[in-house]
């Protein structure tokens, strides 16, 4: 017997071993199937932070501009007086 065929003979021999074990082919299966739902929730929580994180980012916004207004707008108020009614009425 040539290495060529031992080679292709040990080969063909652990080829046989692996398909003919139907548990283990069913456990790595299993195993990517959690390994796909463990990605696709991960995907869902951060979609749902970066969702989040843009909200309060635009909400932020719209209160400096409130800010600005507020502050333009009477001349008589202070910042710290225009902070605090916008705080009020955009509530906790």
């Amino acid at each position: 017997m040539t290495s060529t065929t031992a080679t292709h003979a040990m080969f063909s021999e652990r080829l046989n071993r692996q398909t003919a074990n139907p548990f283990a082919t069913a456990l790595r299966v299993l195993l990517l199937i959690v390994i796909a739902a463990q990605l696709f929730a991960l995907t869902q929580v951060v979609r749902g932070q970066v969702e989040r994180a843009q909200v309060r980012e635009s909400m932020r916004a719209a209160s400096n501009m409130a800010i600005r207004n507020c502050i333009a707008s009477s001349r008589g108020k202070s910042a710290d007086d225009c902070v605090a009614a916008i705080t009020v009425a955009s509530g906790p």
